[in-house]
């Protein structure tokens, strides 16, 4: 494999590449793609909304752009990429609540399923709701969803995480529910069957992915309101397992890991508390290390002040020592594949707990979406926060290699607060990861969307887009994994990422820094099927049909 060396010039005056598994390690700028603001440039400055999905609706190869699961924007592709609201004219003027996409029927067109019960079927780019004729219904509010073939019978499923119930003053959790697409457009209500109708929990984000790597894919489950996260474990014998507390992935319970000392004098004893799970809003699945197993990012919402408030309804803020913290972990691998927080570690610090004079303020994390935007083989990922509050900024932690991040959003402008809304893809089919990122400027200041086009660098490029034939159509759940030397990396197509039912396109995308192809590359259908495609060139979009 021949390797093309890009040299950047260092501040001594020396040229220098320094290279880990054939990657660069060079920590100048010169590395550092650029970041352009083409939200006006792409027709997108009034489309505001704090959700998004990325979709190809109309088979042209483009992402097109779907805003809080009702507005759909048609990217007209080269050599303009602009935008253009289509929303009337292929039929979802009537849709709302949050949506993710997958082809739930394999006729070749993507679907839309709305968090609001609605499913809209797509026939050559035109859209109609079916769902009292599909038989999705849902018993309680729901926050989040995701698509996933969990039974490989070739179709998609849909995994729906219901709100909490607040009515009455207190707050009461729901069962979540799991449908089953029957192949004939119709779905099965199999909670019970499965088991997670004894799961309670506000499930605010849903993501499914292989994570042992048995060809069944898994299921993990963000649950906000001090609840533990759920990792569903598919057994493949038509159950499910939730291992979160086995693999150490449900969150932290440690309830008597601080002694308040302002409370333990006035009553005369110990008084302790400590962090009982998390409020947990976002998460991805991504492979940190190159490994070849995938890993969960999660963003949790993070009350940090202890201490007397002055109100009458709770004179004693004791939130900061409950509150578990956003959690980085790391697959082990075989044979137990549990998982490790490398949160104390990795470069990203945790806000301190305390009063007035130690507290700096809540981590208000609310969503969590990868890619290599620097194309450097590292996945990195973008981080948001909500609130109308100057701290609450968001953050792109550049992932550095051996387990190491920095957050760069400063740097390339984009510094937004107040949000949930981001997502990940290539718009103008160029090789970099743009994003969409929702979201204030300053305090008060409007919500708007912007679009972020990545101008890139000199690094290298490789992307996929696979159609299933055994497996479901748009290949949700494909694992896509590639080997140069001993640089292994593996990728997945999404059924639903972040928060709140939000989807990066499914474009699965590889960074190769300073290689110009690679060794290997196989496909792992969610149907069993390996597909090798042995060695292949760079800077391409490879399209895959599974044989």
């Amino acid at each position: 494999m021949k390797k093309r060396i890009v040299l950047g010039l260092v501040l001594c005056g020396l040229l220098s590449a320094v290279f880990c598994a054939g990657v660069p390690k060079n920590e100048t700028a010169y590395f550092t793609p650029k970041m352009f603001n083409s939200t006006k440039e792409a027709g997108l400055e009034n489309a505001g909304g704090s959700m998004y999905s990325w979709t190809d609706y109309n088979n042209d190869g483009c992402p097109d752009l779907l805003v809080d699961g009702h507005a759909l924007y048609k990217n007209s592709g080269a050599p303009d990429f602009k935008f253009t609201n289509v929303t009337a004219e292929t039929g979802l003027s009537g849709a709302s609540g949050n949506g993710v996409w997958a082809d739930f029927d394999n006729n070749g067109w993507l679907d839309l399923a709305n968090c609001s019960g609605q499913l809209w079927k797509n026939e050559n780019g035109k859209f109609t709701e079916i769902s009292k004729e599909a038989g999705l219904k849902f018993n309680n509010p729901v926050c989040s969803i995701g698509w996933g073939d969990f039974d490989a019978d070739g179709f998609v499923d849909l995994y729906a995480g219901t709100n909490e119930n607040s009515s009455g003053g207190g707050f009461a959790f729901v069962p979540h529910q799991l449908f089953r697409n029957n192949g004939k457009g119709a779905f099965e209500d199999v909670s019970t069957k499965y088991g997670i109708d004894k799961k309670l929990g506000y499930g605010r984000s849903i993501i499914w992915c292989d994570y042992d790597c048995d060809g069944r894919l898994d299921l993990y489950v963000g649950n906000y309101r001090l609840r533990p996260n759920f990792l569903f474990h598919n057994n493949k014998d038509g159950s499910f397992l939730d291992v979160a507390g086995f693999t150490d992935t449900a969150g932290e319970y440690s309830p008597e890991k601080y002694t308040d000392a302002f409370l333990s004098e006035q009553e005369g004893r110990p008084v302790k508390f400590g962090p009982s799970y998390g409020h947990t809003i976002g998460d991805c699945w991504v492979d940190f290390n190159n490994d070849g197993y995938f890993d969960i990012w999660t963003s949790n919402l993070v009350h940090k002040y202890v201490g007397e408030t002055g109100s009458a309804d709770m004179p004693y803020d004791m939130r900061g020592y409950v509150c578990d913290d956003s959690k980085i972990y790391v697959n082990q691998g075989p044979p137990d594949f549990k998982f490790a927080d490398i949160r104390d570690k990795c470069g990203v610090p945790r806000r301190p707990i305390g009063g007035a004079d130690v507290c700096m303020g809540d981590e208000l994390w609310s969503n969590a979406v990868a890619a290599d935007f620097d194309n450097d083989t590292f996945t990195d990922v973008f981080v948001t926060q909500i609130y109308n509050l100057p701290f609450a900024v968001t953050r792109l932690f550049r992932n550095k290699g051996n387990l190491i991040f920095e957050d760069v959003a400063g740097n390339l402008g984009i510094r937004y607060i107040d949000t949930y809304g981001a997502a990940w893809a290539d718009y103008n089919c160029d090789g970099n990861m743009d994003l969409i990122v929702a979201g204030r400027e300053k305090v008060d200041g409007p919500n708007e969307a912007h679009l972020f086009k990545n101008n890139g660098n000199e690094l290298s490029w490789m992307e996929f887009r696979l159609e299933g034939a055994k497996s479901n159509r748009a290949a949700i759940g494909a694992r896509v994994e590639v080997k140069i030397g001993e640089l292994k990396m593996v990728r997945q197509v999404e059924g639903g990422t972040g928060a709140h039912a939000q989807q990066n396109s499914m474009t699965v995308h590889f960074g190769l820094g300073n290689f110009e192809g690679v060794d290997e590359a196989a496909i792992y259908w969610p149907s069993g099927t390996v597909q090798k495609l042995g060695s292949l060139e760079a800077r391409k979009i490879h399209y895959v049909t599974e044989k």
